[in-house]
């Protein structure tokens, strides 16, 4: 202590104080708990804001860890993501804090549709996040309902759950309408996550599907609720001054979680600053409620802007619209280059023949929305193609 200078001192009472400064935030966290909602009839609660994890989550453990803090308990990731380094990095942080695996509602997903081949994927994910079971496991991407058909993988999940591996499943779908319907009339699903947002929640063949999944007491959860598409985001000039200014996504977040029947909506959240953001946000969402008028009039006024993934312009030539879709959506709007060109790479050969050979005309008369379909697929092919 004698050699401690003045100055020494002073920096070490202040290091000393900011430290208590940030462990009382992190209490008051803890105290400002996340509301809850039960996930359908499967006698679970979840926190209405889940985080999603797409990302290698190795070097992110201080947002791993805030988000223990702020209550967000569903982690959602994939065998996939970030070639496996999202479900590698959540495992060296519960091998770090063993005592919070508790604290999570922990989901990943396959997408490998065989039974055989779920079994391998559910045994890596274990072995990478080091834990002896996952809350919620899920077929990844479905895009058609008849990949919900087959009875072996039904058995395989009862399979699954009565050895305490996995505790529900269920499936994840950016086609919601007929794959919630037909979650809705088969048994053995617990959860469904879809894509859903301000633009989707007056969507009457939707609405319906969820209420349906709702009656068989599915549990629901949403994604992409910020309602991003193939052509970026734009203020339309053209239209109602309320629907000029471009929603924030703390206002979005609301809006997808002002929606009952949704348990909980996922958010990305790759930093500390977004996440307490998301967070703040949700806990204080309206636990029902409609769209504000604002985000209602932007939705319309830009709706030629938005693919939902409906798949009805899906020509007979094969060319996934919905995923080229998606990859210019990763590129203008989340402005994430590599990820809307892996997006891309995955798709079957031959895809940028197929566009070309595609009547472009028909296309964009059979989206709802009125997009340019063709147009975009060629302007897919052309900023992403593997040429």
């Amino acid at each position: 202590m004698e050699k401690l200078s003045r100055r020494g001192f002073i920096g070490a009472v202040g290091a000393g104080v900011a430290a208590l400064a940030g462990r009382r935030a992190e209490a008051a966290g803890d105290e400002k708990a996340l509301p809850t909602r039960p996930l359908g009839r499967t006698g679970v609660a979840v926190p209405v804001l889940g985080a999603g994890f797409d990302f290698d989550t190795a070097a992110s453990h201080v947002v791993l860890r805030r988000a223990v803090r702020r209550g967000i308990g569903w982690w959602d990731t994939a065998a996939t993501y970030a070639n496996g380094n999202s479900e590698v990095g959540i495992g060296r942080y519960f091998k770090k804090f063993p005592d919070e695996r508790a604290r999570v509602f922990l989901v990943t997903k396959s997408e490998r549709f065989d039974p055989a081949d779920l079994e391998q994927s559910l045994v890596r994910s274990l072995d990478r996040m080091r834990t002896d079971r996952v809350d919620l496991f899920m077929l990844h991407g479905v895009d058609s309902a008849s990949q919900l058909e087959p009875p072996g993988i039904r058995r395989w999940a009862e399979q699954a759950k009565a050895s305490g591996r996995i505790r529900l499943f269920g499936f994840s779908t950016h086609d919601a309408v007929p794959c919630l319907s037909a979650a809705a009339a088969t048994t053995g699903f617990d959860v469904v996550l879809f894509q859903y947002n301000y633009r989707l929640r007056e969507d009457r063949a939707l609405s319906g599907a969820i209420d349906a999944c709702a009656a068989a007491g599915i549990g629901l959860a949403g994604m992409k609720f910020r309602g991003l598409g193939p052509m970026g985001e734009s203020a339309p000039s053209n239209a109602a001054p309320a629907a000029q200014r471009i929603p924030a996504d703390g206002e979005k977040l609301k809006a997808a979680l002002s929606d009952g029947r949704i348990a909980c909506v996922l958010a990305r959240m790759q930093d500390v600053a977004t996440l307490d953001a998301f967070a703040a946000a949700a806990a204080d969402a309206r636990l029902s409620g409609t769209v504000p008028r604002g985000l209602a009039e932007h939705a319309e006024a830009t709706r030629g802007e938005y693919c939902d993934g409906c798949r009805r312009c899906e020509p007979p030539a094969g060319v996934p619209v919905a995923a080229v879709m998606r990859s210019l959506m990763y590129l203008r709007a989340y402005g994430e280059r590599d990820r809307a060109c892996a997006t891309f790479a995955s798709l079957p050969d031959g895809v940028e023949a197929r566009v070309a050979a595609c009547d472009s005309a028909a296309l964009d008369g059979a989206c709802p929305r009125g997009l340019p379909v063709g147009r975009l697929l060629r302007e897919a092919c052309r900023d992403l193609g593997r040429a």
